[in-house]
């Protein structure tokens, strides 16, 4: 994951916003769901849009399992 950032940071975004909506238990695992803005430099917004994380918990350690996310942006 932090290969996706760095490139991320690369190309230009500066900071990320992730807002959960909300979470559900399932067993050994969590569904959480959410929002997310990236911004640049400027703070100006560069994308926005959803995401999915499920938890699994993992030796009494919670780990990302999965995960899904999808920008609002329509495409040019």
């Amino acid at each position: 994951m932090g290969d996706f950032w760095k490139g991320a940071y690369e190309l230009g975004v500066k900071r990320a916003k992730l807002e959960t909506v909300e979470a559900e238990s399932a067993g050994d695992q969590i569904v959480e769901v959410g929002t997310f803005t990236l911004y640049g430099a400027d703070e100006s917004v560069l994308d926005n849009g959803k995401y999915i994380v499920v938890w699994k918990q993992e030796g009494g350690d919670w780990k990302l399992y999965r995960d899904i996310w999808n920008t609002s942006v329509a495409a040019n």
